[in-house]
């Protein structure tokens, strides 16, 4: 009999934001290039960028053949009480009908191909006309949400004001808009800027044509980013999900993106060589010293809050955000 033909596939999930999809996705048409397989996605309802973003599926050649689920390598750093993925090497060697799940927010998945991710993600029209309007700002990205209930992950008023400050000395930033997934936190948080008014189209849009960018330790900003013809400043939070942490370590050393400006807790830019060093480094500490795999469904350093019904969570943190937006997610 002959064997069924090759791929790699991406999955859409529900629950995914559209940075996460991006990246799983991106990834996905990196290591199908890398071992010149079709790369195939399903779950195409479900993308968040559908009608302003345009994205590419090959045709699966024998939709019938089983596929083989790989999941990207995770490490539980119980220092930081975070998950943390570096790039999992085992893709290279990929059953021959594999869909990868995971994170896969490293740009090793693109085996130096970076300079295609504008062909594998592409703005509609209205969109590139939209981005244009933001030539002149200076974006903040910030991110609230969900982060706000994770003391450790949601950057302080010192990151913003180091980041503005790092800015400000190397552009001229007259008008600057933040740009955000909580409009009433952000109005809170930093009540001095402008807060844009918009959805999803909107924000990406503002990012794509930003003169410079602040920001946050989220996935969101980093395809309006990189997908750009032009490399505009970005200054990003140092070590990423674990600002200013004690351990000053890289929560997620593939969470170190090349040409972005990290900046520390005392606001002073780190050094792109010794940023990149430390990443690496963090990585083999991760690859050689957490070995024990367990199954997802043990729940290790997910909240207890996770068994209330959604029915009951959705009404009861939305009341409680209005009460205290800059805490409350």
């Amino acid at each position: 009999m002959k064997d069924a033909a090759g791929i790699v596939r991406t999955n859409f999930l529900a629950g995914q934001g559209l940075g996460n999809q991006l990246w799983v996705y991106a990834a996905g048409r990196g290591i199908a290039a890398h071992l010149r397989r079709p790369h195939v996605v399903t779950g195409l309802e479900l993308f968040k960028g559908a009608g302003f973003l345009e994205i590419d599926s090959a045709d699966d050649p024998d939709p019938g053949a089983p596929v083989t689920p790989f999941n990207e390598a995770l490490f539980y750093d119980p220092a930081l009480k975070y998950f943390s993925a570096t790039y999992d090497s085992r893709v290279e060697k990929l059953p021959p009908r594999a869909q990868i799940d995971g994170l896969f927010q490293s740009e090793k998945y693109f085996y130096g191909r970076t300079g295609d991710l504008a062909d594998w993600v592409r703005p509609t029209e209205q969109l590139q006309r939209l981005s244009e309007k933001y030539a002149d700002t200076c974006v903040l990205n910030l991110r609230g949400g969900e982060y706000k209930r994770h003391k450790s992950l949601i950057l302080p008023r010192s990151y913003w004001d180091h980041a503005i400050a790092c800015l400000r000395e190397r552009v001229r930033a007259d008008n600057i808009l933040v740009v955000t997934d909580d409009r009433p936190y952000a109005r809170a948080f930093l009540p001095e800027f402008e807060v844009l008014e918009g959805g999803v189209a909107e924000c990406y849009a503002a990012l794509m044509g930003a003169k410079a960018l602040v920001v946050s330790n989220s996935s969101f900003s980093y395809f309006p980013i990189k997908t750009r013809r032009d490399v505009p400043l970005v200054i990003a939070p140092e070590h990423w999900a674990r600002y200013g942490h004690a351990a000053k370590r890289w929560a997620m050393p593939s969470n170190f993106y090349e040409g972005w400006l990290y900046i520390g807790t005392d606001g002073r830019p780190c050094d792109p060589d010794a940023c990149r060093n430390a990443a690496e480094l963090d990585a083999q500490t991760y690859e050689v010293e957490y070995s024990v795999r367990v199954p997802a469904d043990m729940g290790i350093g997910l909240p207890k809050t996770r068994h209330l019904p959604q029915w009951l969570k959705r009404p009861l943190k939305k009341m409680a955000a209005r009460i205290a937006p800059t805490r409350i997610g």
